[in-house]
């Protein structure tokens, strides 16, 4: 312990180091070992030099050290690979060399709190149930944002859900700042074969260095404050033991595994197509050869809201909705990559409202007054009572039209365009490891000629055969003193060059990553797109283009050309330079 609080930084005393720091002075072979070592690097890897590494410097000055060695999981701040590693083993690895659990993910979709809790314990009992793996129990830590939220909400909610089961409740175990020693031991002691406990309730605890092994799942319905604790907490239920291979589990909201997504690309520097598994692979580090950035102008739009002068009788349509849509579903998913195995059915638990806590609901969440809110209902097509009782049949009709509509009556919307230019970076955080297959080894390229025109990565990685020859043709052309391929990276944490555009089939909008950028020879810029000639008017590929077009040209002045890939392999190339050149390429 007097070793631990003496590296946690310089500590001085009437003006003097302390004695332990002086000891470690004298010693004539010395190697500092440092775990969780991305703490050391604070919040930033530049000008934040914390404690940590400050002793550490401050040793070597004295005696020079024999090595220091840092150990860490997550290897990046803030998107930034500490720039120190000289090895790292990705988490996936671990996993698929059968050195962690394997994992399957529950995202679940339109369910309320005591849903979600009575489904992760049921869950949990018939997945695992009491069967001890190296005479331990299996374990489920179920993270709460508060103190208040355990044990207000989710204790009780817990409790009532293991009673349902015939399970004791003394089987729950609580773990927070406030908890009595009793409880800190207890919670020590879990991944010991006398310990009772399955069900952890626990508010910022169980995170980083806890070591549970018999814990099985980790359920988090709030999204907590921080990403990283999001990442960190739910991870903890990935220790090996037993038999492996063993599987645990992730029950989560759906908005916690979108944020989950994020940081498992942001910390672990990997995305989730890099995760899932091929035959034969072989690993790839890439590493920048030349930094490329470029100055961007991006779309931007403002609404703005006003309160209508008049508004007229509101219609609901209450009962033309199909409520079957409402159905909670539980979906489970297998593996880092979070393939979609099965969908399953939550059962439900409903809110009853009476007419003064409907009529107040509405008015807080539009700012209407109580009185003018009770009018308009009243005065619609269903009436305040008719719309009471179908809230009560589905609660979400309140947010999801009742609340919606009322805000559409009483305010109109318009839009403000505008644009907003920015700094965008062709290879952040660097380097990079892809796996590739055998089927993919004749789609990498590495630097052996035209590195002064090309290559800001030492391996071009392509998507297909059309792309690679396309390359080729262009890397050599007369009219080309530039070109990147910007589609092989579409991780926007290792790629900033893309465009968002609004994917009408699927209902959200997404990122498109370009696969060429190019400078002609009398200075303009382009930005070419492969594309399967079978695909080329395909309205998701149309979308794309119209995005492209107003970013690229309409914006920024930069051409922007669709390459069907059965003219590149009858090598018809000459359409690409037919175009006007822009007058004002971007700067970078």
């Amino acid at each position: 312990q007097g070793a631990a609080k003496g590296m946690m930084g310089l500590v001085h005393k009437d003006g003097q180091i302390v004695q332990f720091l002086q000891s470690l002075q004298e010693l004539d072979n010395l190697a500092v070992f440092v775990d969780e070592a991305h703490h050391s690097f604070g919040r930033s890897l530049e000008g934040n030099l914390k404690r940590v590494r400050e002793t550490i410097n401050h040793l070597h000055t004295r005696t020079p050290l024999v090595g220091c060695v840092n150990l860490t999981g997550t290897p990046y701040v803030n998107n930034q690979m500490l720039p120190e590693v000289v090895y790292h083993y990705p988490l996936a690895d671990s996993i698929h060399d059968g050195h962690l659990k394997e994992v399957r993910f529950y995202d679940y979709s339109r369910v309320k709190t005591e849903e979600f809790v009575r489904d992760v314990v049921r869950r949990f009992h018939e997945t695992y149930g009491e069967e001890r793996r190296e005479g331990l129990l299996p374990k489920v830590a179920v993270y709460c944002a508060t103190i208040r939220e355990l044990e207000d909400e989710f204790r009780p909610l817990l409790e009532k859900a293991l009673i349902e089961l015939d399970i004791p409740t003394d089987r729950i175990l609580v773990n927070h700042s406030k908890v009595d020693d009793d409880a800190v031991r207890r919670f020590r002691e879990l991944d010991t074969p006398d310990s009772p406990h399955q069900f952890i309730l626990l508010v910022g605890k169980g995170t980083e260095g806890w070591n549970c092994r018999s814990l099985f799942a980790t359920a988090l319905y709030r999204r907590p404050h921080s990403r990283v604790f999001l990442l960190q907490s739910s991870m903890r239920c990935l220790r090996a033991i037993g038999d492996m291979p063993q599987t645990a589990s992730i029950f989560l909201s759906t908005e916690n595994r979108s944020v989950l997504e994020k940081e498992i690309e942001a910390n672990l520097g990997t995305s989730r197509e890099s995760l899932q598994r091929q035959r034969n692979r072989r690993r790839i580090t890439i590493n920048v050869l030349k930094a490329k950035k470029v100055r961007l102008k991006k779309p931007i739009t403002r609404i703005v809201q006003r309160r209508r002068a008049e508004i007229g009788r509101l219609t609901f349509a209450l009962d033309q909705i199909d409520l079957s849509r409402y159905e909670p579903v539980v979906t489970v998913t297998e593996g880092l990559e979070m393939l979609v195995r099965e969908t399953r059915e939550v059962s439900r638990v409903q809110r009853r409202y009476t007419l003064y806590s409907l009529v107040e609901e509405v008015a807080r969440f539009t700012g209407l007054t109580c009185l003018e809110t009770e009018h308009i209902l009243r005065d619609s097509d269903a009436g305040l009572e008719s719309v009471l009782e179908y809230v009560n049949r589905e609660n979400r009709l309140l947010h999801d039209v009742v609340i919606p509509r009322v805000q559409d009556a009483m305010f109109e919307y318009e839009e403000e365009s505008g644009s907003t230019e920015e700094e965008v970076d062709l290879a952040p955080n660097f380097p990079v490891e892809r796996h590739i297959s055998e089927e993919q080894e004749g789609l990498v390229m590495k630097p052996d000629g035209g590195r002064d025109r090309s290559y800001h990565l030492d391996h071009y990685i392509f998507d297909s055969g059309d792309e690679r020859r396309l390359f080729e043709m262009l890397l050599s052309h007369e009219q080309v003193e530039e070109i990147y391929f910007t589609g092989g990276i579409t991780d926007p944490a290792h790629n900033q060059f893309y465009i968002e555009y609004y994917d009408e089939h699927a209902g959200r909008w997404r990122k498109y990553f370009p696969d060429f950028f190019l400078r002609l020879a009398d200075d303009g810029w382009m930005v070419i797109e492969v594309k399967r000639e079978d695909q080329v008017e395909h309205p998701n590929v149309k979308a794309k283009d119209a995005a492209a077009l107003e970013v690229f040209e309409s914006l920024n002045g930069i051409l922007y050309h669709v390459k069907p890939d059965d003219e590149i392999r009858r090598g018809e190339i000459h359409d690409i330079f037919r175009c006007a050149v822009p007058s004002s390429p971007p700067s970078g």
